[in-house]
């Protein structure tokens, strides 16, 4: 950027490269400019100006040999202002901090899909709205704190998800591919960044992708640990089902409970039922003997300091702190 000159500069549409800026701007001062003895004069000449005055710029001119619009163009981060160019960019990091904790909490109580659902519904609203209220800059602020809360639940949910979908053998596999993606997106951002450069222009088309996801309430299988953890035993044995005949191959039979005696129970219309997994706390209830009834106690409630209390803990979250 640098000041825009009066007199000098086209008024309708300034250039940023011009060669009266040599007598015009001093060098490595790109807020302020010289005093101009006559500002009614027609002329643009070296002798108009005193370059033992500077005054402040009011106005300015972009070099957009880069990119047409920015941030900064938009509401003219300038000089003093100049920092609040990575206001928007502090504050996505800070979203993505606090949904590291919303989501973790949301796909807790209510699910793995549900809170992917909400962070593609989230993102997708931002994605427009900060275009819509591009003229507002607290506005576009306050959606960068949502956009990093949403993009935090976009990456962390579905990790999550693929870690649990498959046994331990493929857990280091699955969570490293869902990193060669999100290093792939960050290229082809990259690519039409260098495409597109304006940044509204930029913002629809990287947005607009992003409505596919929506099939994931479709496609994406909600995770069978945590249907187990919350007691939804018939619904993870559905599920295991459905994955395996997917694959095209069966259920091993370790991975469910027996069937009752005599095979499948027949209900009243006739109608066999589906077979259960095992509930161990069911099933601890319903065991008895005349000689001892076995009573098991609930599990006691974890919080985050729990895991403090792990050495090996403590060293992985430091190093995913210092790593972050």
């Amino acid at each position: 950027m640098r000041c825009m000159v009066p007199g000098c500069d086209n008024v309708t549409s300034p250039q940023y490269v011009e060669p009266f800026t040599n007598f015009t701007i001093p060098t490595g001062d790109e807020c302020r400019r010289f005093w101009r003895y006559n500002l009614t004069a027609d002329t643009c000449a070296d002798a108009d100006f005193d370059d033992n005055i500077t005054v402040s710029c009011t106005e300015f001119v972009f070099d957009d040999s880069m990119f047409k619009t920015s941030f900064a163009t938009q509401w003219n981060l300038t000089c003093h202002y100049q920092p609040l160019v990575e206001l928007p960019n502090t504050l996505y990091f800070s979203g993505v901090l606090l949904g590291s904790v919303v989501f973790g909490v949301i796909s807790d109580r209510f699910g793995r899909k549900a809170a992917l659902m909400l962070a593609v519904l989230i993102i997708n609203l931002v994605g427009y709205l900060v275009v819509l209220l591009r003229s507002s800059f607290v506005a576009v602020c306050v959606l960068r704190v949502l956009l990093g809360l949403a993009s935090c639940g976009m990456f962390q949910t579905p990790f999550v998800m693929a870690v649990e979908l498959v046994g331990k053998r493929w857990r280091v596999p699955c969570g490293t591919a869902l990193n060669y993606f999100t290093t792939l997106g960050a290229l082809v951002a990259g690519g039409l960044g260098y495409a597109i450069r304006d940044w509204v222009q930029l913002q629809l088309v990287v947005t607009a992708p992003l409505l596919l996801l929506f099939a994931g309430f479709w496609l994406c299988p909600e995770s069978v640990r945590w249907l187990l953890t919350q007691g939804r035993t018939r619904d993870a044995e559905r599920l295991i089902r459905k994955i395996a005949e997917t694959n095209g191959t069966t259920v091993s039979p370790h991975l469910l409970a027996d069937y009752d005696a005599g095979g499948e129970e027949e209900e009243g219309d006739g109608a066999p039922t589906q077979r259960e997994l095992r509930d161990p706390v069911r099933d601890a209830e319903e065991t008895s003997s005349s000689e001892e009834t076995l009573i098991v106690p609930a599990a006691p409630s974890e919080t985050f300091l729990d895991c403090m209390r792990s050495r090996v803990l403590r060293l992985r979250l430091l190093l995913a702190l210092l790593g972050w």
